[in-house]
């Protein structure tokens, strides 16, 4: 397996599509975060959650999956 340095990234440009890349995820997390935090008891429910696994869930923070 090649090792990779820092500068390969950039001259590949997938630096920045990494990057674009990490922040659509940090936003789609971030996002279910706030809609779990919305649901009722009923939602939470239907979907197989409890009111402990939603705590759980919207007190990680966005970039730690």
């Amino acid at each position: 397996m090649m090792k990779r340095n820092s500068t390969d990234c950039v001259k590949t440009g997938t630096c920045l599509t990494r990057l674009k890349n990490q922040y659509h995820l940090w936003l789609f997390r971030a996002e279910g975060q706030k809609n779990l935090a919305q649901m009722d008891t009923r939602m939470l429910k239907d979907i197989g959650l409890t009111e402990a696994d939603r705590q759980q869930e919207i007190s990680k923070p966005f970039w730690k999956g």
